[in-house]
């Protein structure tokens, strides 16, 4: 998933609890640049798409 899919999603802002994961799982050294780009998109867009939109 990149982030442009998102347009259609509702979204939500990130939680406390949201911010702390992203920042957990950018302190790995081994996270895949593909999810480090995704944390980054969520970090800087401050908000989340709900992932019930595409089921």
């Amino acid at each position: 998933m990149q982030p442009q899919d998102w347009g259609a999603a509702p979204r939500l802002p990130l939680s406390a609890h949201d911010h702390a994961w992203l920042q957990r799982l950018q302190a790995d050294p081994d996270l895949p640049a593909t999810l480090r780009t995704l944390c980054t998109a969520l970090q800087t867009q401050g908000h989340k798409a709900e992932q019930e939109f595409w089921l």
